[in-house]
């Protein structure tokens, strides 16, 4: 219970876990001028055609982190343009080196942007845009996810700026502890 009007409900910090996933080995080649099929289902190509790509736009995953070597999307970290601080978050911690501490947000960010250049293969639904991230599935739980949210109000630390703020933001994780998550 809060003291405050504008805060409805205080927990814990409580561990946070991924949903449930299973890392799946691809068979076969990329589709050369190909798309995923779950970007058909959500009628990507439409948007595309409109010109919603991602261009100019900035992703944010607060999951477990990113492998920021993966070629769908290497080359697209914002840290590439700015300051590293402003493009990755780690609680606590000094480190502004990308990582990823399972291979769930390396998934998920795939999701959101990936395009394989050289199969021409479209794996993200937004695959024109930059990416930021923050480990906090690798942390201590509630604290540094809010923390990390934070952070992703102002990343530049400037109150008067906007532009470094993230676009879209990917959860896909809960936390156990809550027994009525209604």
């Amino acid at each position: 219970i809060s003291f405050r009007d504008d805060i409805e409900w205080l927990d814990l910090n409580a561990k946070l876990e991924l949903t449930a996933h299973e890392a799946v080995e691809m068979i076969g080649p990329a589709e050369p001028e190909g798309i995923e099929p779950g970007l058909a289902i959500i009628n990507a190509p439409a948007m595309w055609a409109l010109g919603y790509t991602g261009y100019g736009k900035v992703t944010f995953v607060n999951d477990t982190g990113v492998d920021p070597n993966h070629p769908a999307f290497k080359l697209k970290y914002r840290g590439h343009y700015v300051e590293p601080q402003q493009a990755w978050f780690q609680y606590n911690s000094s480190n502004i080196l990308p990582f990823d501490c399972s291979d769930h947000g390396t998934h998920v960010l795939g999701t959101m942007i990936g395009l394989d250049r050289i199969a021409s293969d479209t794996i993200g639904a937004a695959f024109n845009a930059l990416w930021m991230g923050a480990p906090i599935l690798c942390g201590i739980g509630t604290e540094d996810n809010i923390a990390a949210f934070q952070w992703a109000l102002d990343p530049d630390g400037n109150p008067g700026t906007i532009d470094d703020m993230p676009d879209a933001i990917n959860n896909s994780w809960y936390d156990p502890s809550l027994t009525d998550p209604d």
